[in-house]
């Protein structure tokens, strides 16, 4: 029964015979459609993709560039010697220092820097001559070290600028004495010593101080003159003085002097400057304007003196000093120098102006290794730096 119910079911089934696939219009036509879009498609992104290329290869064969505003420095190393406008006070009585006013400090004229206990000159010649059992010479040499640690870090902070010796800041043993406590001595009379000018007070003398404004050396012949002179010392509490001795400064610390040599080149073009701009190495990061002060033209160098009304942190104890003197600052347009040539007598640049090649007349107003400070374009141009591959009035694109 099975097997019979099978069969009708198949007998009910027939295959009908197909047409077959035939062309139509309609899918042909989208078909075309899509496939020229798509060719269109290909040959915009070919002809970007070339014209992309073509422009990165012609910029990187003729170095073309975007000129561009920039500031030109001239600057030149220098070295001379610092001088200032410093008052020595000296000692109106023999005897010893029993107080003195707080180093680098600015004071008014008139102040008080420092009283001194008069003694006798037996006892000075006494006290010298060795007896010196109620005095502490630890005391003295703390004081020292104290003074010197303090300039010694100043100076080795910026690792630059002349550090002072031993025998400049006074400790050697010319300028060492011994400590005496002054409430243990008895005085004939004291007397205090003022300022009569205002300034900033120094206990340093180094034995400059009579050298003002004009002073042109080399670094050999400061050398020379620095170990001629033997006062460089500290003026201490406890310390014995003799009348007339030299014991603490007043500096003028709103003006000062910076003198050096110089070649004839750059000097020449350093001294038709009213100003510079300079750095000195024991201040780095402090830029400071000197004025031209003097300026004297040799057979074979410059001499030239700034004076400089800027204070800045250890001008007080430097007197041989190397700084960067920058002494132009111009504003223009930098381009390399190899984009520069001669046309017709001119100087002057090719440059892009609607896809063509233009000459353009420049003014050189400066020239520092290998670029160059020019007028005469607008910021943006595109220069070509490699002007001997064409020609004025070629079409590059």
């Amino acid at each position: 029964m099975k097997k019979k119910g099978t069969r009708d079911v198949n007998r009910r089934f027939k295959v009908l015979p197909g047409e077959g696939k035939r062309f139509s219009f309609s899918n042909f036509k989208q078909a075309f459609i899509f496939y020229v879009l798509l060719l269109l498609a290909l040959v915009i992104i070919v002809q970007l993709g070339y014209h992309w290329l073509g422009e990165q290869y012609l910029a990187w064969r003729l170095q073309i560039i975007n000129a561009e505003p920039g500031i030109m420095i001239q600057e030149c190393r220098v070295e001379g010697l610092v001088t200032r406008d410093e008052a020595v006070i000296r000692a109106p009585e023999s005897g010893l220092i029993m107080d003195i006013a707080e180093n680098k400090k600015r004071i008014a004229a008139g102040s008080e820097v420092a009283i001194i206990g008069i003694i006798s000159p037996l006892e000075m010649q006494r006290i010298r001559g060795g007896e010196k059992e109620e005095y502490s010479e630890e005391d003295l040499w703390e004081q020292f070290k104290e003074h010197w640690q303090q300039l010694f870090e100043e100076n080795q902070n910026n690792g630059q600028g002349k550090i002072v010796s031993d025998s400049e800041a006074g400790t050697d043993d010319s300028t060492r004495t011994a400590a005496i406590d002054p409430s243990s001595m008895t005085f004939e009379d004291t007397v205090s010593v003022y300022s009569e000018n205002s300034g900033f007070l120094s206990h340093y003398i180094d034995g400059w101080e009579d050298y003002r404004g004009l002073l042109y050396l080399n670094v050999e012949e400061y050398e020379e003159y620095a170990e001629m002179i033997s006062e460089g010392k500290y003026a201490v509490v406890g310390e014995l003085i003799d009348a007339g001795q030299p014991m603490v400064k007043i500096v003028n610390n709103w003006r000062w002097y910076y003198s050096i040599k110089l070649p004839l080149h750059p000097g020449q073009v350093i001294a038709g400057k009213d100003t510079a701009e300079i750095e000195f190495d024991f201040a780095p990061g402090d830029s400071i304007r000197g004025k031209l002060y003097h300026k004297e033209e040799k057979l074979q160098e410059i001499l030239l003196t700034y004076e400089i009304e800027e204070q800045i942190e250890g001008f007080e104890q430097i007197r041989w000093a190397e700084a960067t003197l920058l002494y132009s600052r111009r504003a223009g347009i930098i381009i390399p120098d190899e984009a520069l040539f001669e046309k017709e007598g001119r100087e002057g640049i090719f440059v892009i102006e609607g896809g063509r090649v233009v000459f353009k007349p420049v003014s050189l107003v400066e020239r520092q290794e290998n670029k160059l400070l020019v007028e005469g374009i607008d910021p943006g141009s595109l220069v070509i730096t490699k002007p001997a591959m064409v020609e004025e009035g070629q079409r590059l694109n």
